[in-house]
């Protein structure tokens, strides 16, 4: 045990944290932005549509200002998609004769803000820029907040033991599968995380301070985090109460720090009803019932949208749905191989997207489960209530986040963002726990170094050229000449792959 920590010591005193969490940002970001301008190839554009919902706002309205044409609205249905296919605005929502976004408005109201800041009334950005940014940001809070666990609960754990969580989080799947198509459906999650990310950090500093201020912004980044995705309600809902549990025993100050954290989240529900009532007559309807997709959205019965049977299936795939091996590059592709609708006896329901479970693509997130011992070993550390409150909210962000998506007919990789971020950085507690545990073990120590690294190394390699393909194979479809070179000079693995 002794030599462990004056080894890691002597590491702490050559290396500033400060760099190593530099390089944990700026490494992800490089190889982030290599992949949603396809391979520094421009920037494709999939979708505007947050473009649109913030020209809209700031002329002051909240249906988009383009409206459906006549022809359509004078359609026999205009919901069918086989009659609109000529004049819909996909994934719209029609509504009394306009259109309005089902994704949650907040990405807007953001970018609504800087568009007067800036004084800017005519915005021309695409969403790709929206995903970039917040995801972005998710990894710079979560290495933030990794760091800062470090030093204040493991400082006897060397500063690149955060390594191993930071690189799997930003170089791995799905994130960098997310940017190869930085579409709406994307910046809507990667916001979500985003505030997600920047209310746990902040309430965190909040409960162990006991600063009004710090809980106050934590409940409007919680208010932003569920009016960007919708599904992480129940989610904020469980770790605000958690929060306010912490909080209690401060006498008058008790109430005031509640008031603080909860009023900014009750305004956002409010206004997000409000929201809702404003576009389609009732609190509850987000739009899903009037969109334009490829199948008559308005037609189907809610248990369609979704329904506990669909939790089970969804779990496996999200666990256990194995990389498609191809001989060429990238080598490995998101592909559904899984019997889930037989098994399951789903043949009509079950319409899963691409995925590859995590078990395969984040071996890393292994660690979630020694992270709950650490609720043991807080007794012991004088700050054990705040410990204890972040792992269980970092537990609740990615269960609990992931858990609505679970109930929808079928799965897809980008829904994994909703789990991945909390439950990576809930990973490096984990991880931490059990080198401590080993720390007399020096053997058993080292050997689970290794298995770590090579965790992360699969993680990094699988995120990687998964990222090339993304949905749509991003970097074939916009940078072929790249991707052409890259599929005739890289070599070939032969031995074991296939």
């Amino acid at each position: 045990m002794h030599s462990t920590v004056a080894t890691t010591t002597t590491s702490r005193r050559s290396t500033h944290p400060l760099a190593v969490g530099a390089l944990l940002v700026i490494l992800p970001a490089i190889a982030q932005l290599w992949g949603v301008t396809a391979g520094f190839n421009g920037w494709p554009v999939y979708t505007d549509y947050y473009r649109r919902l913030t020209d809209a706002f700031l002329h002051g309205q909240i249906s988009l200002r383009q409206g459906p044409p006549a022809k359509m609205l004078a359609l026999k249905d205009p919901y069918d998609p086989y009659q609109n296919a000529r004049y819909r605005i996909h994934d719209a929502s029609l509504y009394n004769g306009k259109y309005y976004l089902y994704w949650g408005p907040a990405p807007a109201l953001v970018a609504s803000v800087v568009c007067l800041a800036v004084g800017d009334r005519e915005p021309t950005f695409g969403d790709q820029y929206l995903v970039l940014i917040f995801l972005f940001g998710t990894q710079l809070l979560a290495v933030v907040l990794i760091m800062e666990m470090r030093r204040r609960y493991f400082p006897d754990q060397s500063v690149w033991t955060a390594a191993p969580p930071a690189l799997a989080l930003g170089l791995g799947t799905p994130m960098l599968y997310t940017l190869a198509r930085s579409a709406i459906y994307e910046a809507s999650i990667a916001s979500g995380q985003f505030f997600l990310m920047s209310a746990i950090l902040t309430a965190w500093f909040g409960v162990q301070n006991r600063r009004s201020l710090l809980l106050f912004l934590a409940g409007v980044c919680f208010a932003m985090s569920f009016g960007s995705r919708i599904s992480l309600l129940p989610a904020i809902f469980v770790i605000a109460l958690l929060t306010a549990w912490m909080l209690r025993g401060d006498g008058k100050k008790t109430a005031i720090n509640i008031l603080a954290l909860l009023a900014p989240l009750a305004a956002g529900v409010a206004l997000h009803a409000w929201y809702n009532f404003a576009r389609f007559g009732s609190v509850t309807e987000l739009g899903l019932h009037y969109q334009l997709a490829m199948e008559n959205q308005h037609a189907r019965p809610a248990s369609s949208f979704a329904a506990p049977h669909f939790i089970l299936p969804n779990i496996v795939d999200y666990l256990f749905e194995p990389p498609y091996r191809i001989k060429v590059f990238p080598y490995v592709i998101a592909f559904n191989q899984l019997p889930i609708e037989q098994v399951f006896h789903l043949m009509k329901q079950y319409r899963s997207e691409p995925v590859t479970g995590v078990l395969w693509s984040m071996p890393f997130l292994l660690f979630v489960i020694p992270a709950f011992a650490l609720l043991r070993w807080f007794k012991s550390t004088p700050d054990r209530r705040a410990a204890a409150w972040l792992t269980l909210t970092l537990a609740c962000g990615g269960i609990l986040g992931i858990a609505p998506a679970l109930t929808i007919h079928g799965a897809t990789m980008r829904y994994l963002l909703d789990a991945v971020p909390c439950l990576t950085v809930l990973s490096a507690f984990g991880y931490w726990q059990a080198r401590r545990m080993l720390g007399n073990h020096p053997l058993l120590l080292r050997q689970l170094t290794g298995i770590a690294r090579l965790m992360t190394i699969w993680a990094v390699v699988m995120g990687l050229l998964m990222g090339v393909s993304g949905y749509y194979s991003n970097l074939n479809m916009f940078n072929g000449k790249l991707f052409q070179t890259l599929m005739t000079k890289l070599p070939v693995i032969r031995a074991w792959w296939w």
